[in-house]
């Protein structure tokens, strides 16, 4: 840009006879690099002026180089200096005599195996999530609904404890915010989560999967109930050395009893929810075990509410007792592999 705002430009080069330039190129090139140099010997000076007690300046620099080291030099032409020689001592490398002594077969054998076995405990994952867990069964294969992984810290508070598909993540996203007793900001909240989520489109779908959730007979028990209830409870808790953890849902009093309620959005017919339950089996169990652990106190039911279209549908774990010795065992194998 020239001085008056207007651009100048240049195209094509000199040597293959194909440069064009405009009229005002060569001086609005000639002020530009007046600007870059004033623009350097600016920045030189706040930097020199920085220095409290000394200031120690390096000179070194190419032959014909542009450079503050060029400039200061240019500045300091004829300037009286003194150059001072440092001399650092040089110390003598001590003598070696004889041969180094060959290392013990036994210690290196001690040594090799003391690594495998760090190598081994660092291999070793420190802290497993009830997904993964569940994962790893015979059972599970790969399940979307297997992968609501322990978020990083980068991730934003409303994804937290979700994965899955996109409408799935808006659905559990509803059932963490939503007034759960009444309902009564459903529609918008599924229209804010759905845009959420990128699935705008799918506005009603998410709602009317949310508000089926909500009618679940589990569901209305622990909101309506005289028992406590929550949702989206993060639990983390050792187990045997390794940290097992996940987000439950909903977990609830009811009758007296602690309940997990884990929601699940999988379009499934009637003939494949059975499978269904048992890949979330450990799943519910892990979060059973991990509970029991914090709390000192038995979880004595675990129950899946798949959101459908045509309603809810709940499935419950029929033997938690077989299911959490199962979440143990795939605990240890984990750890252990």
């Amino acid at each position: 840009w020239d001085d008056d705002g207007r651009a100048q430009f240049a195209i094509g080069t000199k040597a293959a006879g194909t440069r064009v330039e405009t009229p005002g190129y060569s001086e609005a090139l000639r002020t530009e690099a007046r600007h870059d140099a004033a623009e350097r010997i600016r920045l030189l000076y706040v930097a020199m002026t920085r220095a409290r007690d000394h200031l120690v300046v390096s000179m070194h620099r190419k032959t014909n180089a542009d450079c503050h080291a060029a400039s200061i030099a240019a500045a300091l032409d004829g300037a009286r200096y003194e150059l001072l020689e440092l001399d650092e001592p040089v110390q003598e490398a001590a003598e070696v005599t004889g041969e180094p002594p060959a290392e013990e077969p036994a210690a290196f054998t001690e040594w090799r195996e003391r690594r495998t076995a760090a190598i081994a405990a660092a291999s070793t994952p420190t802290a497993v999530a009830a997904t993964t867990l569940a994962a790893a069964s015979d059972e599970a294969a790969d399940d979307p609904g297997l992968a609501k992984d322990p978020p990083a810290e980068s991730t934003p508070p409303w994804r937290r404890g979700r994965a899955g598909t996109a409408v799935g993540r808006a659905v559990h996203a509803v059932l963490q915010t939503v007034d759960l007793e009444r309902g009564t900001n459903l529609a918008e909240v599924a229209r804010a989560q759905a845009l959420a989520e990128g699935v705008a489109d799918r506005e009603d779908e998410v709602r009317m999967l949310a508000e089926r959730a909500l009618a679940s007979p589990v569901v209305r028990a622990a909101v309506e109930g005289p028992g406590r209830w929550w949702r989206e409870v993060p639990v983390a808790a050792s187990i045997d050395g390794v940290l097992l953890e996940g987000f439950i849902d909903l977990l609830a009093e009811i009758d007296g009893q602690l309940v997990v309620v884990d929601y699940k959005t999988d379009h499934l017919d009637d003939d494949d929810l059975d499978s269904a339950l048992d890949r979330y089996t450990v799943q519910g169990a892990a979060y059973a075990v991990a509970l029991e652990a914090v709390l000192g106190r038995e979880v004595s039911r675990c129950v899946f509410v798949f959101a459908r279209r045509s309603g809810a549908v709940e499935r419950e774990i029929t033997d938690l007792d077989a299911a959490k010795a199962q979440a143990r065992r795939l605990l240890r194998a984990t750890t252990a592999a």
